[in-house]
């Protein structure tokens, strides 16, 4: 039996969400497919996630959610000085 490999960004796709966002997912580890790296490319079995989209449109299992997205509060740099700003 042969094993179709999906690209990442037809797998993204397929979810509604973006390729940067199923990248940083595989990176968190909580992309919700298994993926495998077969040279510099990450693949997804076509059955697995023909399963996982199945569940979730079914609703059967609790594991057949998409993670939530973290908001997380970064700074942008150094502090800029206000200009016509006088030191005392």
């Amino acid at each position: 039996m042969s094993v179709t490999l999906i690209p990442i960004a037809e797998v993204a796709l397929r979810l509604g969400i973006a390729e940067k966002t199923a990248r940083n997912w595989i990176t968190r580890g909580v992309f919700p497919v298994p993926t495998v790296k077969l040279r510099r490319k990450l693949l997804v079995a076509s059955t697995s996630l023909d399963d996982f989209l199945q569940n979730l449109i079914s609703g059967e299992s609790d594991e057949a959610t998409l993670p939530q997205p973290v908001a997380e509060k970064r700074g942008r740099g150094r502090p800029r000085k206000l200009r016509g700003e006088v030191k005392s």
